[in-house]
């Protein structure tokens, strides 16, 4: 059996086919992996010791780099027996010569350094045209090199590592994408190019391999596009034109034949139902951190998107406006539709709403210049030079041809009033650019249709807004789509929601509103990234994952990443369930869902904000009558001190934001990582204090049925008591055992006292006597 070492993400070691061992200390970590590394040289102590204190050495290093190099070999002792190591009797690490040289059998196989050769191997292999070998080396490769390196260690040597690693992570990404691309699978080859550029920005040779993979898929207007977004970055970020290369490969796009599109599918394809490809990933996967996960479900969205495409197709141009909540999946959706409908030969322009950005037309410049660049130099003949001009103030590609002249020297600033030297987006007659921007986009439709796509609608300028309804007003029976994505609850006073409203009264915007995911499609999901779960595990995890999250895909993904993070210390609300039984306390809140969380959270006024900060505390898992994931609002509104108008108002916001719905004769959280964001997010004082107000107003409102609350009491005032200790505590925890008695339920009756033994004062040793009888 092969030794197996991994040193990116967990460090563990195992002989094949048993269970990894994991390395508990940072430091030995680290020590590890250096040793591992570099264990054919050896390394100094010296070496060691600023690998593992890279900022300053202990005064008594070398005894403490002896106990870290007595943690390594006893980790790797029990693994590193036999297999012809060669390493005497001093054990896995021998100390000779001022160094420390790890000995390891021959067979071990190292993943850092297995990844290494399967990314010399695809390379050979591409080379030599075998395109099956490389993508399998490729895809290993990059399955290797996405976990991060020694995550919670710094230093020159590890920082150095993980340099190098993300550099070989790009490489193998390059790799990948042609791999894809030259095996016809052009989605995965455009998903591995993007991921490069997005490891890599700045690094020529990812741009190169996108505007590669597009133009092998057919569109070598996306493949000009991706060169323009490169030449302006490079300006931008280095105040550098492009490398030779880089230009060779734009010039080579612009002067070869348009490529031939792709083909629409299958025969019957569309007679099918448009029917969902097969989900990607393989069994035993995992999702790493910010991969974007399987596309599941949506099936009825998906049909009305194609019901819409196909009444553009007969001549019924219009505007799909996919709304919904913040990840819930718009942006998703919209790519989806995209890859499908491009996959078909349509045209499919995108651009991304950015009102940061401050300029006018930003989404349309986006989305059409890089097809501006595509196109014959002699098109912009066909327009006046009044037209030209109003074309060259907004788009580059346009000012960039106006400044070359006809001679084809290079562009310049101009004279004063040319268009190189007026203000972006300064247009002097919209109405000229505004058909101008309508004709050419019907003439690219009367070549292939045209899907636009304009993701985060809400942010885009009156300019662009304008343009859009004129284009959908004045564009005809051409065969073009626009699908655009935006939150469900806009400000008022925002401009894309009154441009939608006018649409929509004219007949040209349809709406689809997203919910969330159900729960056969997030059990679908699981099948995919938990297939070594029980199919019992997966439907369970799945109805958790859907009452938490309401199916939003964004909450549900991160809170599955982070179901091997260590859970959180169980806060006082949490740390009982029913009549006192403990239960584990939940993981934390991924970081990921509370900035969703809190982002709804901040548009609240600060009395609906204090309502639901009480609401929190009140609605707790199990809590039994008058709690649970309920809440009361008389209870709420009493412990707040509130007016009973002013408790409306906010709960009307709450309600508006979809934050609470009415649950039979109160409230409940839509999602309950709301809840536990909220609550979380409260300092230890301020839970105490709306504990013991909630405690309050039970006791006030509900005075003539307390037996019934008797549990809901003991655990606000078990939460609400101090580091003093409480005998109202005390007296209520009492009161449950009593109850847990009655119940002839002894394993709660004992938990229940020894809850009353933790808040019994210090300064009552008869009441503690008391409770321990």
């Amino acid at each position: 059996m092969a030794l197996e070492i991994t040193l990116a993400g967990d460090v563990t070691i195992r002989r094949t086919g048993e269970a990894p061992r994991r390395l508990g200390s940072a430091q030995a970590r680290v020590a590890f992996a250096l040793l591992t590394l570099e264990r054919d040289r050896g390394v100094t102590r010296d070496e060691l010791a600023d690998a593992v204190w890279p900022e300053q050495l202990p005064p008594t290093w070398e005894s403490a780099l002896r106990t870290v190099v007595s943690k390594v070999r006893a980790f790797v002792a029990a693994d590193a027996v036999g297999g012809g190591s060669g390493r005497g009797d001093g054990g896995p690490i021998v100390a000779h010569g001022g160094r420390y040289q790890l000995h390891l059998p021959d067979d071990t196989v190292v993943d850092v350094e297995q990844a290494d050769a399967e990314v010399a191997a695809a390379t050979a292999a591409l080379a030599a045209g075998d395109v099956a070998t490389a993508r399998e080396q490729a895809r290993s490769a990059v399955e290797r090199l996405r976990p991060p390196f020694l995550p919670d260690h710094d230093g020159e040597w590890v920082s150095t590592r993980r340099e190098q690693r993300a550099a070989q992570l790009v490489t193998a990404l390059e790799l990948l994408a042609h791999a894809e691309s030259q095996a016809g699978d052009h989605a995965a080859a455009l998903a591995a190019a993007t991921d490069a550029v997005a490891e890599a920005p700045l690094r020529e040779s990812a741009h190169r391999c996108r505007m590669a993979v597009h133009a092998a898929a057919g569109n070598r207007a996306e493949a000009l596009r991706a060169y323009q977004r490169l030449r302006t970055m490079l300006i931008e970020e280095l105040g550098v034109d492009p490398s030779q290369e880089t230009e060779a490969a734009y010039l080579a796009l612009l002067g070869g034949e348009p490529l031939t599109p792709p083909p629409a599918g299958p025969p019957g394809a569309a007679a099918a139902g448009w029917a969902s490809p097969g989900l990607p990933g393989a069994p035993g996967s995992v999702l790493p951190a910010g991969a974007p996960p399987p596309f599941v479900g949506r099936e009825a969205e998906l049909g009305a998107i194609r019901a819409a495409w196909e009444a553009a197709l007969g001549g019924s141009p219009r505007l799909v406006l996919l709304t919904g909540d913040d990840g819930i999946g718009k942006t998703r959706l919209a790519g989806e539709a995209a890859r499908r409908i491009g996959g078909e030969g349509a045209l499919v322009l995108l651009g991304r709403c950015d009102p940061s950005h401050g300029v006018p037309y930003q989404p349309l410049v986006e989305l059409l210049d890089g097809f501006l660049y595509a196109l014959p130099r002699d098109w912009m003949l066909e327009f006046r030079p009044k037209v030209r001009e109003a074309l060259a103030a907004v788009f580059p590609a346009v000012a960039e041809a106006e400044g070359a002249g006809d001679d084809g020297g290079a562009s310049g600033p101009g004279p004063p009033g040319s268009p190189s030297a007026r203000p972006p987006g300064a247009v002097a007659d919209r109405a000229e650019l505004f058909d101008a921007v309508t004709r050419i986009l019907v003439d690219a439709a009367g070549d292939r249709p045209v899907l636009i796509v304009l993701d985060d609608a809400a942010g885009a300028d009156a300019d662009s807004l304008a343009l859009l309804r004129h284009l959908l007003r004045h564009v005809g029976p051409a065969p073009l789509l626009v699908l655009a994505t935006a939150r469900s609850r806009l400000p008022h006073g925002n401009l894309f929601a009154d441009t939608a409203r006018v649409l929509e009264r004219d007949g040209l915007l349809q709406r689809l509103p997203l919910g969330g995911l159900g729960e056969a499609d997030v059990r679908r999901l699981l099948d995919e990234l938990r297939p070594d779960d029980t199919a019992e595990a997966r439907a369970r995890l799945a109805r958790t994952l859907v009452a938490d999250t309401s199916g939003n895909p964004l909450m549900l993904v991160e809170l599955l990443r982070g179901l091997d993070v260590r859970p959180s210390p169980a806060t006082p609300a949490d740390a009982t369930r029913g009549t006192g039984g403990a239960h584990a306390a939940p993981p934390a809140v991924p970081p990921g869902v509370q900035e969703l969380v809190e982002r709804k959270l901040d548009e609240l006024g600060p009395t609906a904000h204090d309502l639901l900060r009480a609401a929190a505390v009140a609605a707790r898992p199990g809590a039994g009558a008058g709690g649970g994931p309920d809440f009361e609002l008389d209870l709420v509104e009493h412990a707040l001190g509130l007016d009973h108008l002013a408790v409306l108002d906010a709960l009307d916001e709450a309600l508006v934001a979809g934050l609470v719905s009415e649950a039979g004769t109160g409230y409940r959280f839509t999602q309950e990582v709301t809840r536990r964001t909220l609550y979380e997010r409260l300092s230890e004082p301020r839970r105490r204090h709306l504990h013991g107000r909630l405690a309050d107003a039970v006791e006030a409102r509900r005075a003539d049925r307390l037996d019934a609350h008797t549990v809901v009491l003991a655990e606000h005032r078990r939460a609400a008591a101090g580091p003093g200790g409480d005998r109202r505590a005390v007296a209520w925890l009492l009161a449950a055992a009593a109850q847990a008695r009655a119940d002839r339920m002894p394993a709660d009756v004992v938990r229940w006292c020894e809850a009353a033994l933790d808040v019994v004062p210090d300064d009552d040793p008869g009441l503690r006597a008391e409770v321990l009888v």
